[in-house]
């Protein structure tokens, strides 16, 4: 397997004229933080768990200019901008965390709706070592909006407040200003940073991490990758079960233009689906994996077709806006995202390849219990368990351990199957109707499938647990309503 090689030349021959990285930046604002008293109300904690967020592209194109967005069958169809949920919105904050009008002219942080992420207005400039021993841990001394969990973003979340339907810059204005640079991330791996250019909205790694100069912005909020929490379904697709999207796990067998990625994955029917489209950037983007130290940066275990043959750089469906004749892609090979010539198939040494996705797969959004497991695709909302175990019956029933009562009615007193959880469940046993249904406050009534009586099918359910004498993962409190507001994961809708 190849080692990182971070200036390969599909990483370096854009020109600087056309990169355009210019240094006008904010210095830290000190007197802005002399304002920020330790009595400021704390904004509240918000795990990254989300849709990813829209590129902001609106326009059509071919493969030189701006076209009238096509109908389905016409030649470019399925582009980025005819697929367009989970618009991005953001809101201006005070130095409480209030929220102001977007005319407001005098503002402190911004919070992004779509992820939940806040992000600060003063902007630090040094190299990466210093960014985060000054000007982060300066934030975080003075208390900055209240908070001190200030931090550098990793480079994804600095890719979702780029604006691929702007350049120069390229991102909202109303919200960031005066921003004309290249920032640092958090995203290295010991030699190299990663950093996000906000004139074009690519993202490059910077092998001058000592010397180099560059600005910063800090973010808040709590922090999951956009990806690996991967499912093979077994059916030559995988679904991400953080963001919702089911990817084809085997991408194109053939490199090609950017059009013919277009067609490919509109035409394509793969495990009983029809509707599957080439990836936006920011989708894209979230497959790779910048923790790996070795080529390709991607979950090989669950998109095997990855290691050997060409190396494989991978057209996404958004066209860039600094240079029209052009699309994003993302080379697995080093981890940068960037564009293209749309007529291009091949580009040195590296070949375009396509890889499908469809999504999302199913709703609402969000991670209540901050396990980064969207609520629903969670085996047990409500109960933080990355690990999703699911070993009750033995062959798994689609609810995660940490949902299953177990048959341990009493679980607040102990912890096994026995005499006196067989007592709870006699007391209910033969009433043809329940009329309380199982909460965290009420008895659970013994109707463990939810049919509204507890009779013999109960009792099996019951039976099949009877004389467990250790609960591995006790139940937090006997909520048998689980078994009601949860389907197997082949019965969820979308799939």
């Amino acid at each position: 397997m190849d080692t990182i090689n971070r200036h390969s030349p599909a990483f370096s021959q854009m020109e600087e004229s056309e990169r355009g990285w210019g240094l006008f930046i904010w210095g830290i604002v000190m007197r802005t933080l002399s304002l920020i008293s330790a009595a400021l109300v704390a904004l509240p904690s918000m795990l990254l768990a989300f849709p990813i967020p829209d590129t902001g592209q609106t326009k059509c194109y071919d493969s030189t200019q701006e076209i009238i967005c096509p109908n389905f069958g016409e030649l470019f169809y399925g582009q980025d901008a005819q697929y367009g949920p989970n618009l991005q919105s953001y809101t201006k904050l005070d130095e409480n965390g209030n929220d102001l009008p977007d005319d407001t002219t005098e503002w402190l942080m911004v919070r992004d709706n779509v992820t939940g992420l806040i992000w600060g207005m003063p902007i630090g400039y040094a190299n990466w070592y210093e960014v985060q021993d000054g000007y982060i841990a300066d934030l975080n001394e003075a208390q900055y909006g209240g908070r001190s969990d200030w931090r550098l973003p990793t480079v994804k979340e600095l890719c979702t407040i780029t604006d691929k339907g702007r350049s120069s810059p390229a991102i909202n204005t109303l919200y960031f200003p005066n921003v004309l640079s290249a920032f640092w991330s958090s995203t290295n791996d010991g030699g190299y940073a990663f950093q996000v250019n906000f004139i074009t909205g690519e993202t490059n790694p910077n092998g001058h991490m000592f010397k180099d100069s560059q600005p910063a912005r800090a973010v808040q909020g709590g922090q999951c990758d956009f990806s690996g929490n991967y499912i093979d379904n077994g059916d030559g697709t995988v679904t991400d079960a953080f963001t919702g999207l089911m990817w084809q796990q085997n991408s194109s067998s053939f490199y090609g233009t950017w059009q013919e990625a277009l067609d490919y994955c509109e035409s394509l029917t793969l495990a009983n689906h029809n509707d599957w489209r080439l990836p936006n950037i920011n989708e894209l983007h979230s497959l790779v994996d910048y923790s790996r130290e070795a080529n390709p940066l991607i979950d090989v275990m669950f998109f095997p077709d990855t290691i050997g043959g060409y190396r494989r750089i991978y057209w996404s469906s958004t066209t860039s806006d600094f240079s029209q004749n052009e699309a994003w892609y993302v080379n697995l090979y080093g981890g940068a995202v960037s564009y293209l010539n749309k007529l291009y198939y091949s580009y040195g040494g590296y070949y375009l390849y396509m890889r499908a996705v469809r999504g999302v797969l199913c709703s609402p959004f969000g991670d209540t219990d901050s396990d980064c497991f969207i609520d629903c695709m969670d085996n047990c909302v409500g109960t933080n368990n990355p690990e999703q175990q699911d070993s009750y019956p033995p062959q798994g029933n689609g609810i995660g351990d940490a949902c299953d009562c177990e048959g341990n009615f009493n679980s607040s007193e102990d912890q096994d199957v026995d005499g006196s959880d067989a007592a709870l469940f006699k007391a209910d046993f033969g009433r043809s109707v329940i009329t309380e249904p199982c909460t965290g406050e009420s008895p659970c009534n013994g109707d463990f499938n939810c049919d509204g009586d507890a009779d013999g099918t109960d009792a099996s359910l019951f039976k099949a647990d009877f004389g467990r004498s250790s609960m591995q993962n006790p139940c937090p409190m006997c909520v048998v309503g689980q078994w009601c507001s949860y389907q197997l994961p082949s019965q969820k809708e979308g799939t």
